[in-house]
């Protein structure tokens, strides 16, 4: 098949994958020396030609990027915007799905949607162990984010009982730390 201008789909293809790339490049190195601004510039510009040309895993870890910053500057109604519009599980790497669930709780949690974020650690912890029976052949970075799901799902699973015992939720209070994602690196260069 060829598009109206007479060229392969296959070039065009080619070419998105290639331009997302270098977006995608561009606002990681944005982020690592904490230009955040800039950063989402660039991946936004990034998941348009994604979403465009249907590249679901770029698409799945822009969204998963574009969330966090999102929530970690405050704008969790955003982040849960940009994460309604990832591709489906079945189409994104399970690291990737996980860091999306996980941004969604972190988003639901600074929202103080106790139950919403719960679910999401659960889920995010389901999908590990579906993907990583036991851990086993897991990245290594996915073991600190074991950990950090872990911890977290103890501490909602607290707040929930707390609320399901009447507590009144205005007198809870969260503070949301995020950690650095693994994928982003630890010094700007």
């Amino acid at each position: 098949m060829s598009d109206p201008r007479g060229r392969p789909e296959s070039q065009d293809l080619d070419r998105a994958r290639q331009q997302t790339r270098l977006w995608m490049v561009e606002g990681d190195h944005a982020c690592a020396r904490r230009q955040f601004i800039k950063g989402l510039r660039y991946y936004q510009q990034a998941l348009e030609v994604a979403e465009k040309h249907r590249l679901h895993d770029f698409q799945a870890r822009l969204c998963r990027d574009l969330a966090y910053i999102y929530v970690h500057h405050g704008a969790a109604d955003k982040a849960l915007q940009i994460l309604a519009t990832a591709p489906n599980p079945q189409e994104c790497k399970p690291e990737i799905h996980v860091g999306l669930l996980a941004n969604r709780a972190t988003a639901l949690l600074s929202q103080h949607d106790f139950r919403g974020s719960l679910t999401s650690v659960r889920q995010a912890l389901i999908s590990l162990d579906e993907h990583y029976p036991g851990l086993e052949g897991a990245p290594p970075a996915l073991l600190a984010t074991y950990c950090a799901l872990t911890k977290m799902v103890r501490n909602l699973e607290r707040v929930v009982d707390l609320l399901d015992s009447g507590v009144n939720p205005d007198r809870i209070q969260v503070t949301v730390e995020m950690a650095r994602p693994y994928w982003m690196p630890t010094e700007a260069r």
